[in-house]
């Protein structure tokens, strides 16, 4: 029998549902920062186990500067204001950012655009493949500080994949089911 790890995650939402039994499920009821944090966490895990089960495997990773530059751009392009970056290293490059906003809808839809600017992936067949970093965060906050959107991903590993995270179901960045 294979052994699963409680994970951060499961465990924030399994205290959630001990504390709110009736209504919205647990991850309706944290709190946008709570949410983030939780994701935050499940992204490093995932980086670390990537690095674990493929330690070899390469990304083009871009220089600081090159990220600089991107988020100049399109910072000036989608307005929004960088708040933080952080680049971990799990084997390679890793960057979390977070930026601000006004406009919670014009940036969450500009997200993909974003994404793509700052961690730009060549024409491959395969979604897994590609991208510039091994693993990218990007958060964005409202005018108040408060996370209203994440978008997640981790490459490197046979588990590799993504995902996003809105406040409110209009925010999402990306077709969802």
């Amino acid at each position: 029998m294979k052994r699963i790890p409680l994970t951060a995650w499961l465990l924030a939402a399994l205290a959630a549902i001990v504390a709110f039994p009736t209504g919205a499920t647990s991850a309706e009821r944290l709190p946008p920062k709570a949410q983030v944090t939780v994701i935050e966490k499940e992204w490093h895990a995932n980086l670390r186990a990537g690095v674990r089960a493929d330690p070899r495997r390469q990304f083009q990773n871009p220089s600081l500067a090159t990220l600089a530059s991107r988020l100049r751009l399109a910072a000036r392009r989608y307005r929004f204001t960088v708040v933080k970056v952080e680049i971990f290293h799990p084997r390679q490059a890793a960057p979390l950012v977070v930026i601000q906003a006004k406009d919670r809808h014009a940036l969450a839809a500009s997200v993909p655009a974003i994404r793509k600017l700052i961690d730009p992936k060549k024409r491959t067949n395969d979604d897994r493949t590609g991208w510039a970093y091994e693993g990218f965060l990007l958060e964005a906050l409202d005018g108040r500080g408060i996370p209203f959107v994440a978008v997640h991903n981790w490459w490197r590993g046979p588990h590799a994949g993504g995902g996003q995270w809105a406040v409110d179901p209009s925010l999402y960045p990306y077709p969802h089911g």
